[in-house]
């Protein structure tokens, strides 16, 4: 069973808003520690934080409770300030407008080299979508199905190579935008020749649920193969098994995908072998989301799957086999020590002292696992 302390946040139902303030300031905390130490002392490249759906929330007082939230972040790590450049964008322009007057009042805007931009001015966007174009880390977020500016400037750094996507999408937003009778040019643009298999399976599957499960799909396969990492996790009403949002994360950089997956284990339900569903909830007939009948991710899965890796695995240990293996799998490293403990138990790997190369009877992180030759059939 999973060692995370679970949390029963998503046990009543969460809107747009609080699912941010909630996953997304974690994240940024996280995102802005790990580019911070990434950087050379002497680098002047700008780190860029882009919210698309910046007052987006249940009240004025609950977006300026997650504006604030997410500045405070960046002031956690000195030096972050001078070179991070906030941006925040809206569909709803009265309401960015309003934040963006509100929020000149905070003391924290002070404590920023560069003051943050709201992109309700046509001078913002063209500032930002040229320091896109150039390419320095980003942390994205938005519901891309929301409005058409978000889904233009999703279509511009899906080829930004440093760019994390933290996508939050409403399933109404997704069929609409992707499924519905008009498809936006940059949407278009974005799911090229799968637009037609998606449209094609919509026109036929009326459900609902499986409509957003194929698109999903379709977008997880697209980001995959720009050489992106995807996890997918689904925020269900509680008590049901239907979702109230998506929550898409695709990065090339695997440390920030081991990140966000590991940011989610305290709020995902688990399989009974302890791999987590990246689901908030079970409901009374649920469907393991993309797995269908049968879970394609277990234990025992995973475990045949490292007997049969004996080349690459050799003598490494168990925790860099599970940041290289686990890539756009649900697996955590728990996983891997349950499998591997379950191969040595069968007598085809043997768990040595990382610093002694002795044998071990416990498995840790830092255990090395030797391979021990197997008889061949006849």
């Amino acid at each position: 069973m999973p060692a995370t302390v679970p949390t029963d946040f998503f046990g009543e139902q969460r809107h747009f808003a609080e699912v941010k303030q909630e996953l997304l300031v974690r994240y940024l905390r996280a995102w802005g520690d790990r580019q911070w130490a990434a950087r050379l002392t002497d680098s002047k490249e700008p780190l860029l934080f882009i919210d698309l759906n910046a007052a987006a929330g249940q009240d004025t007082q609950t977006q300026q409770a997650i504006h604030q939230k997410l500045l405070r972040c960046a002031l956690r790590r000195n030096g972050l300030p001078e070179a991070l450049r906030f941006y925040f964008g809206d569909s709803a322009r009265p309401e960015l407008t309003r934040l963006a007057q509100e929020a000149e009042q905070l003391p924290v805007y002070g404590e920023f080299a560069k003051q943050p931009a709201f992109l309700h001015e046509a001078e913002n966007r063209r500032l930002l979508g040229e320091m896109l174009s150039a390419g320095p880390p980003a942390l994205v977020f938005m519901d891309p199905f929301s409005h058409g500016y978000a889904q233009e400037t999703l279509l511009k750094a899906f080829t930004t190579a440093q760019t994390d996507m933290f996508l939050l999408l409403d399933p109404g937003n997704l069929r609409k935008a992707v499924a519905g009778k008009k498809v936006s040019q940059a949407m278009s643009a974005l799911l090229g020749a799968r637009l037609q298999q998606i449209s094609a399976f919509c026109r036929k599957e009326k459900e609902k649920g499986r409509q957003e499960v194929y698109i999903l799909q379709h977008l997880q396969g697209l980001l995959r193969e720009q050489n992106l990492y995807t996890l997918l996790f689904r925020i269900n009403a509680p008590g049901t098994d239907n979702a109230s949002h998506y929550l898409l994360f695709a990065s090339a950089d695997a440390a920030a995908y081991h990140s966000f997956k590991e940011l989610l284990l305290p709020y995902t339900a688990y399989q009974p072998d302890g791999v987590p569903l990246f689901v908030s909830s079970q409901g009374p007939q649920h469907q393991l989301a993309l797995f269908e009948h049968r879970p394609a991710h277990t234990v025992a899965k995973l475990a045949d799957a490292l007997a049969d890796s004996t080349a690459q695995y050799k003598f490494k240990p168990v925790e860099k086999i599970y940041e290289w293996h686990s890539l756009n799998t649900p697996y955590t490293l728990d996983n891997y020590l349950a499998a591997l403990e379950h191969l040595r138990d069968q007598g085809k790997v043997q768990l040595l002292n990382g610093k002694t190369m002795q044998t071990v009877r416990k498995v840790s992180p830092t255990s090395i696992v030797k391979y021990i030759p197997q008889p061949q059939p006849a």
